[in-house]
């Protein structure tokens, strides 16, 4: 039987699951599978075994299925697919599988949306981020600014980020092959949650790859996650104050400049989602936020909800960065995401003139100040 061998059952968050019941009415079928067939839906969350497909890099292919077929396909070289159909097979639920991957659609997002990315924010030999880095070891640091449900995602989905990054290491995606042909380097991930909306009882955490999920590489990948319930231009007051006290520098115009400038480089990138940077009822608490980030010219990863939220979005960052290297690159818009979910939500902040305004989380993305 298939069932006896899934023993690791994921963990939902009391606040994941509150996040996954907001899904607009009942025209959001993922949401009615997942009512009507409570233990089948629980199953399919269930993250599989590594499969043996780790030949080709699982989001080659994802501009030419661009938002059709990705998402299959990573569950296919995932092995996923497989492990979905069983559990439907089981349950005399065939018909539903599409379904089941409109649910996992939903908390696969942000590791598969970051994931996508994460050779930006891999940290290179020729950098120095002020964490101690060797030729075996890295340590790559990622600010996830205004961080909402994405920090109460169940460790199991965040061991995805790893199985990614694991995967990528493998295939040379972000390493320098030249210099050390055939061989890997160890990454020590680490995830600052950075927003006033980070739940207070959250602590520091740690995730790691299983003795199976090495088989993808022989290098050791480890997330640290962090939670700061701030907004990012509030908590970097606070590190520059810590950075001062602890070198007793507070009274030095010269040394408080070479700290503010040692905050530019404390993260290796930043990821943003649906952050609704020029939204009416939230624009004025990002100018702050984005007024640093701009200054920091580090890969900055940002994602909408809808195409009206990456328009409002876009004006801003626009005007932000008119007169850096990254216009260009903004001039080009927000692209549709291919590992969006596919769950369907109500923008609470409708005004009660407008019509109901339906948005996906991480429906579309655009970056900045990416490697070549």
């Amino acid at each position: 039987m298939l069932l006896s061998r899934r023993i690791r059952r994921p963990n939902l968050t009391p606040i994941f699951k509150t996040n996954l019941r907001k899904a607009s009415h009942n025209c959001c079928r993922f949401r009615n599978f997942a009512k009507t067939h409570p233990e089948p839906a629980r199953l399919v969350l269930n993250p599989p075994a590594p499969s043996q497909k780790i030949g080709i890099d699982p989001f080659d292919l994802d501009t030419v299925y661009c938002n059709k077929e990705a998402l299959e396909k990573y569950l296919e070289w995932r092995g996923w697919d497989v492990s979905i159909k069983g559990i439907l097979d089981e349950h005399n639920l065939q018909h539903e599988f599409q379904s089941a991957v409109g649910l996992i659609s939903h908390p696969l997002t942000f590791p598969l949306t970051l994931g996508r990315h994460i050779q930006h924010f891999a940290q290179q030999p020729n950098q120095n981020n002020g964490h101690v880095n060797d030729k075996d070891r890295r340590i790559s640091r990622i600010c996830c600014v205004g961080a909402r449900s994405e920090c109460t995602l169940p460790d199991d989905f965040w061991r995805e980020f790893l199985v990614i990054a694991s995967a990528k290491n493998t295939l040379g995606i972000f390493e320098e092959s030249k210099e050390r042909p055939g061989q890997t380097t160890s990454y020590e991930w680490i995830i600052d949650f950075v927003g006033p909306d980070v739940p207070n009882q959250l602590k520091t955490k740690h995730v790691a790859l299983s003795d199976q999920d090495i088989m993808y590489s022989q290098a050791q990948h480890s997330l640290a996650m962090n939670y700061h319930t701030s907004f990012l231009h509030e908590l970097v007051l606070q590190l520059l104050t810590k950075l001062h006290t602890r070198n007793n520098t507070t009274t030095d115009p010269s040394a408080k400049n070479n700290a503010l400038e040692t905050m530019k480089h404390f993260w290796d990138g930043f990821v943003l989602f649906n952050p609704g940077l020029g939204h009416p009822n939230l624009s004025k608490d990002w100018q702050s936020t984005i007024k640093f980030l701009s200054r920091t010219s580090k890969p900055i990863l940002l994602t909408a909800h809808s195409s009206m939220d990456a328009r409002r979005d876009l004006s801003v960052l626009q005007d932000r960065f008119r007169v850096s290297p990254s216009a260009a690159e903004i001039e080009d818009g927000y692209q549709l995401n291919p590992y969006a979910s596919r769950m369907e939500f109500v923008d609470p902040f409708t005004e009660v003139e407008e019509s109901v305004h339906v948005v996906r989380p991480n429906h579309s993305s655009i970056l900045i100040n990416g490697r070549s």
